[in-house]
Parts: structure tokens; sequence; C-alpha cells
């Protein structure tokens, strides 16, 4: 997933760890000390804020030791970058939670991790079709968490066995089933999943038939640990306005 890039716009707030070469005070101070830690700041507001209405990013740092760098910036103007962050190796981007844990972060590669769900209108994902050129393609969407996969599996006398993938398996929570949906690639009497378990499913042909030939599938599931719930309502916070 890229999220950064030289010319990649945020219109977000964002709070970022600090690194070694740029240091945040409890006052809402910036300055540049290499061999300066971070302060602590005891305060429900935020700890530094800074409104930009120009054509640049609000915060910009650039460092080449690994992980040495962190970026705090509130989104600007309109038309300017709210947060700017180059890192030539290791991670430019990082927030952490309370417990010294990452909750996201981004690597010099450009991918980036959250732990904990996330939610966006209008999403497009960026796929590439050559060296030069990106082009938006819609994502699909479920009333409910779902895991799926696809395959091309051979029925022999009638009668096909598909076995999951031990690694997909893995991921099933099978305690809500799955669904199978199957497609002949030649002519029969018709197909139909006659047993399904655990590790995958039998698919048979209709009125006994003996065809001999390749079928389509597709395995649609929900994820073990994903919530159940069916179009739940989001009650998401935004964070508490400055003073």
């Amino acid at each position: 997933m890229k999220l950064l890039s030289p010319s990649g716009m945020m219109m977000t707030a964002a709070a970022i760890l600090l690194g070694t070469t740029i240091v945040l005070s409890s006052t809402g101070a910036v300055s540049r000390d290499s061999g300066a830690k971070a302060k602590t700041c005891d305060s429900d507001n935020y700890c530094l804020s800074y409104d930009n209405y120009g054509t640049r990013g609000a915060f910009n740092g650039i460092s080449e030791a690994n992980g040495s760098i962190a970026i705090l910036g509130s989104a600007g103007g309109e038309g300017s970058t709210g947060i700017y962050a180059t890192e030539f190796d290791g991670y430019p981007l990082v927030s952490q939670g309370g417990d010294s844990y990452e909750e996201f972060y981004t690597d010099s590669s450009g991918d980036g991790y959250f732990d904990g769900a996330v939610y966006a209108e209008g999403f497009e994902y960026g796929v590439r079709i050559n060296n030069r050129t990106r082009v938006g393609a819609s994502v699909a969407l479920a009333p409910r968490a779902t895991i799926e996969d696809a395959g091309t599996a051979r029925m022999t006398g009638g009668v096909g066995v598909v076995r999951f993938d031990p690694d997909f398996a893995r991921t099933l929570d099978l305690r809500s089933g799955y669904q199978v949906f199957l497609t002949p690639d030649g002519d029969t009497r018709g197909l139909y999943v006659a047993q399904k378990y655990e590790a995958g499913f039998i698919v048979r042909e209709n009125e006994h038939g003996r065809s001999t030939v390749d079928f389509d599938y597709r395995i649609l599931a929900h994820p073990i640990g994903a919530s159940e719930a069916r179009l739940p309502v989001l009650n998401l916070k935004r964070p508490q306005a400055r003073p």
C-alpha cells in the first residue's frame, strides 16, 4: 500500500514518533539537536500544532541514518502538503501506542501497516500497468468481513476433490461455514458441492454423471478473529480540537 511519496498528499492530522534529528518539546518548540531526546508532553491537547496555509509542507525532515527521522504535521491550506518525509533506509513514519508497540508505520519502500481497522470513503486501489502508468481500480464492498480464494480443479468420472491451501485454511472461521461457487469449463449435466469439510470440499456431477472436465471454483468465507457484525455503525471519534 503506497502511503507516502515525495509528491504525496495527506489531508489528515498525524502524530509521529520522534527520532534523533528532530525534537519536540512540551511547549511546542522544534529544535535540531542530534544528541537530544524527545521530552514528555503532559497535556489534554496537542503538544504541538502548526497551521500551514502556504504551498510547502508543514514539517519536513530528511536523514541518512536509519530510523532517525520523525515528522509531526497538520494538514496545510489548499494545495499544500501536510506531511512530507524522506528516509533512505528504515521507517520514516512511525506512530506508537501507549504500550510501546507500533500502531502505524511506513517503511522506506512506501508500504504501510496499521494495527487496527482502516476506514476510508471512496477508496480506490492504485494498479500499475507499466513502469510509468498507474490506474485506479474500485474495491468490492461486503456487509461483513470476508476472505476468499479461487482456482481451477479437475473432475474425473463425475467426481472432483478440492483441498484448501493450508495457510488459507488457517485463516477461516469455520464456525461460520463457507460458500463455494462452481463453473464447469465444459459440457456437463451440472455440478454441485456434495460435501464440505474443514480441509476442502467434494464436487459431483448432477444425475450421476461421469464427465471428466475442469471446473473453476470460488470460496467465500469469514476470516477468523474478524467481527461478525453486518454493516456495523461507525462511531469514529475525531481528534480533540485545538484550544
